[in-house]
């Protein structure tokens, strides 16, 4: 989870990889991937927190040094209401697995979230091929969805 992030603006969709600037010409972040509806910003990870990273990122495409991430391939935003569901990433499995746009996520595994950090907290102490149990509400009645993750990094490269 990113403790700090820069939104960028306007989003492009090849900015991935590039980097923010300050007005002294250092590099200050790099730019990840694009958020939301149009009009699109980028997500740029802090400097600092790509450093350590960046040559299993440049050699590998991904951060071996660390277990893989559960990953279900959904968008969510926060809202005073909690983490609503705002898209899918079609290979996500979230997207075959009955989730709804505007559900609200409530529990992950049986343990309440309320904020995307607590969200990605409990996602993430799972691993790809884990069946995660979360709990939503739509139209006010609770519905568990059950949904195996996958591993991003791989099921972003299948063709």
């Amino acid at each position: 989870m990113l403790e700090r992030a820069f939104l960028v603006a306007p989003g492009n969709p090849f900015w991935g990889g590039a980097a923010v600037v300050d007005l002294a010409g250092r590099v200050v972040a790099i730019a990840a991937f694009r958020l939301g509806e149009p009009p699109h910003v980028n997500l740029a990870i802090p400097i600092e927190q790509f450093q350590p990273v960046k040559d299993e990122l440049i050699a590998a495409g991904r951060v071996l040094s660390r277990r893989p991430r559960a990953w279900l391939g959904l968008h969510t935003t926060a809202t005073p209401a909690g983490v609503v569901v705002e898209d899918f990433a079609p290979a996500g499995p979230a997207s075959r697995a009955g989730f709804h746009r505007g559900d609200r996520i409530v529990a992950v595994n049986g343990v309440t979230v309320q904020t995307q950090e607590e969200f990605y907290r409990q996602l993430w102490k799972r691993r790809p091929g884990d069946v995660i149990q979360v709990a939503v509400l739509r139209r006010d009645r609770l519905h568990v969805i059950a949904v195996r993750a996958l591993d991003r990094y791989d099921a972003l490269r299948r063709p």
